[in-house]
């Protein structure tokens, strides 16, 4: 049964039932902390439980899973599975309460009261678990008798709609080169593809979680190769890649970082039928009847249109101003002004957007922080002061919250289980728990 509300104080209280407010609830249980989470929707699985089915993980299901927590395969119902198998495994079920929206939340000088749709609930640690993807993204255009349906890639539930349609996928990133392979997949009539810029990605001829090498990223961080070389060598690697497939028309402009970029698995089908998709460099300026006029002043019919673009971080929902104007993870990090704990707002952590559009894994992101965070709340020094707008890849995430707590990872040691694991994986077993 999920728990009564009270006026007790937990130690915190967790805004969001997705894969990071089940492991924060996971480990601040584990460390002896009272804790709840109060979820809008009807169960865990936060973005995953609303996504289309056709919706995937970017990696191997062994590189997302940890430990004896299963999962199934890389489809959405594995992972929104996976995320239940946390609560089952931990026996979470009885601090989660379901089909309760966070309608503010004030701090009253000793503790957190965050008001919801089944009251208010007290805690002297507030965790916003709402993660980096709120609310879809979709460009502002001018639209004048558009006759064209719209969709955003999240809400795309039933791709069958594009059979025998002239397409427009709007995008440069993983979600508009899904939206592709769905259409081709399902026969549109025409496809055209506009975008910005391309993010980088790995041109394959395999299936797209074969190709991103987490585990070849991970060896080579523990074994304290720096950012700046590791990049190098995915230049140098992606860009014969593209050649070999005779795509350098598709190669971004500028290089790969991995400070400051996300590299994501190619589409086989996608580049396969490549010559079958009309592409367009620019934006989207105007839906006219059922035509798509872009900026650069191209005219094309459409039947449809699909906005691959990504998601807003929305955190209004806090009531702190300077949070409310923030919408990329980049933007969330600054104005904390720390990493993942506020630094100008008492006892709040911001649990996700930091961490998030990473190359890595969630739940291993999660569980590092989660362990930092309830030992912080311990009364323990364990999250790192510096603000850190560039992105945390991976094991430079253990590294990071290595330099501040020496006694969850002692120095010169604590990497070698870890690469022990690594150097001897074959594909099938997952990192343990942090």
């Amino acid at each position: 049964m999920p728990p009564a509300v009270t006026t007790s104080t937990h130690d915190l209280v967790i805004v969001g039932g997705g894969i990071g407010g089940v492991i924060a609830l996971r480990y601040a249980r584990a460390h002896g902390l009272s804790a709840v989470v109060l979820e809008q929707q009807g169960g865990v699985g936060g973005l995953w439980r609303t996504l289309p089915a056709w919706q995937d993980l970017q990696i191997l299901k062994e590189d997302w899973t940890l430990g004896d927590v299963p999962i199934a395969g890389e489809d959405a119902a594995s992972v929104r599975a996976n995320i239940q198998a946390w609560v089952e495994r931990f026996a979470l079920a009885d601090a989660i309460v379901t089909g309760c929206r966070v309608t503010g939340a004030e701090w009253r000088g000793e503790h957190w009261e965050v008001q919801s749709t089944q009251g208010p609930f007290r805690g002297r640690f507030l965790v916003a678990a709402t993660g980096a993807h709120n609310r879809p993204r979709i460009p502002e255009v001018t639209r004048r008798s558009s006759t064209m349906a719209e969709y955003h890639s999240s809400t795309l539930h039933d791709a069958s709609v594009l059979a025998g349609k002239r397409v427009t996928v709007v995008g440069g990133g993983a979600s508009a080169q899904d939206v592709l392979v769905q259409a081709l997949e399902h026969g549109a009539a025409e496809l055209h593809w506009v975008y910005r810029s391309l993010n980088w990605f790995t041109p394959t001829s395999r299936r797209k979680q074969d190709v991103v090498a987490l585990r070849f990223l991970g060896k080579q961080q523990l074994l304290g190769v720096s950012a700046t070389k590791i990049s190098k060598h995915i230049n140098e690697v992606i860009g014969a890649r593209f050649k070999h497939y005779d795509i350098t028309s598709l190669r971004p402009t500028y290089a790969f970082d991995l400070r400051r970029h996300h590299l994501i698995p190619g589409r086989a089908r996608l580049l396969a039928e490549l010559s079958t998709v009309a592409r367009h460099t620019g934006e989207v300026a105007e839906l006219v009847g059922d035509t798509v006029v872009t900026k650069a002043g191209e005219r094309f019919g459409c039947d449809a249109i699909v906005w691959g673009t990504g998601f807003d971080v929305d955190l209004g929902w806090l009531g702190l101003a300077d949070l409310t104007a923030a919408k990329t993870p980049r933007e969330v990090a600054r104005r904390l002004r720390g990493f993942s704990l506020a630094r100008n707002h008492p006892n709040l952590f911001v649990f996700g957007p930091a961490l998030l559009d990473t190359n890595g894994s969630a739940p291993f992101f999660y569980c590092h922080l989660a362990k930092a965070m309830a030992r912080h709340i311990l009364g323990h020094d364990t999250i790192p002061v510096e603000v850190v707008e560039d992105q945390v890849n991976y094991f430079d995430l253990v590294r990071l919250f290595a330099k501040a707590d020496r006694r969850s990872y002692p120095p010169a040691v604590w990497r070698l289980p870890y690469l022990r694991r690594l150097w001897n994986w074959r594909g099938t077993t997952p990192l343990p728990l942090p």
